[in-house]
């Protein structure tokens, strides 16, 4: 299994027009290519339908952007886990703003991905849900205000003082935290690094970008900064 190292530039694919065929494959590449040249984690979190194809041509983590929990059987249309981890997805994205869940089905799907033995991301909109994951113990957890995703304004720089404190208290218990919505620049990165984050969950920067490999040097540029900055 590929491991998720971190820090980690976790880039959502979504279900951007860039997200499929060969155009999909083509940025899974070039993050590989610059997660090598940079020395800088980049995984990708793809369509179902996309990963048994990119998983297969790069060597950077592949992740789902979802699969429905307790759904092998008499479902139709659903996601199966046991189907994601068939096409060699190690992780999953579980609970984004744009694919909400239940309580009991992030339940559901953290035991899941623990029982397949993929790494869980658990979205969250909001602090509110902090104590609540954290129970669950999944391995990471990202925080995203739905109301900045796709946005220019990023929370790190919108919310520092909150991820400061999520951040701290995720990893108290040895959960890795990310932070999203909004982030697309160099220094949105290196302050979410600054403030604790082991990474950051992003998306429409990379997937629409005329320039994916730049954008993602400038991305990796920000990690190793704000590293800098932890240490000094």
């Amino acid at each position: 299994m590929k491991k998720i190292q971190l820090p980690i530039i976790l880039v959502n694919y979504k279900a951007y027009k860039q997200a499929f065929g060969k155009k999909g494959l083509k940025i899974a590449k070039e993050c590989e290519r610059i997660s090598r040249k940079e020395k800088v984690s980049i995984g990708v979190a793809v369509p179902s339908t996309e990963i048994k194809t990119i998983s297969k041509e790069v060597k950077i983590p592949v992740l789902s952007e979802h699969f429905d929990p307790d759904s092998l059987g008499h479902h139709t249309g659903n996601i199966p886990i046991k189907a994601v981890t068939a096409n060699g997805a190690v992780g999953s994205l579980i609970n984004h703003s744009e694919h909400p869940m239940s309580f009991k089905e992030i339940k559901k799907a953290v035991e899941e991905a623990k029982r397949y033995k993929i790494k869980s991301v658990v979205c969250i909109p909001n602090t509110r849900w902090l104590n609540r994951i954290i129970r669950l113990k999944p391995d990471m957890i990202a925080l995203e205000f739905p109301d900045l995703i796709g946005g220019k304004v990023s929370v790190s720089k919108e919310a520092p003082k909150i991820i400061r404190k999520a951040a701290k208290k995720t990893k108290e218990r040895s959960i890795a935290f990310l932070c999203g919505g909004g982030v697309h620049s160099m220094s949105d990165v290196e302050k979410a690094i600054e403030e604790g984050c082991d990474g950051a969950l992003l998306a429409s920067s990379v997937l629409k970008a005329k320039n994916p490999a730049s954008i993602l040097t400038k991305l990796c540029e920000g990690v190793r900064r704000g590293l800098k900055k932890v240490k000094e």
